[in-house]
């Protein structure tokens, strides 16, 4: 599993085991991540944060591209460039006041830590 270290600075001994979802957004097939991390008061993992958003009328530069929802968790731009799970391709999409970077990930690494949903 990746070693997430939770952001927010709550008092942790170590790095937090941490695992995706991966899926796809139904209205338009692209693709679609969260972030699970441990948590260590129940014993499992649980959703952490979305890692991507879906902006629809915007167009992405290839199949392995994604907005990284930086809006909820400013945190992702490290956390994937720091695993080398993905890099920015310079292009950005606005929703609201907010500006999206489009990461293309590395789809292959991603699989390599993926879990089921426990839905």
């Amino acid at each position: 599993m990746l070693k997430f270290k939770n952001p927010y600075g709550e008092p942790i001994e170590a790095p937090l085991d941490a695992a995706f979802v991966v899926d796809n957004y139904v209205n338009n097939g692209r693709l679609y991540i969260s972030l699970w991390a441990e948590d260590r008061d129940f014993g499992g993992m649980t959703p952490w944060c979305d890692v991507t958003v879906n902006l629809p009328f915007d167009s992405l530069t290839d199949e392995n591209c994604v907005f990284i929802d930086v809006n909820d968790a400013p945190y992702l731009e490290s956390f994937l460039s720091e695993n080398g799970l993905g890099r920015p391709t310079g292009r950005k999409a606005r929703s609201g006041y907010v500006e999206y970077p489009e990461y293309r990930i590395d789809l292959n690494k991603i699989l390599q830590h993926r879990m089921l949903p426990t839905f």
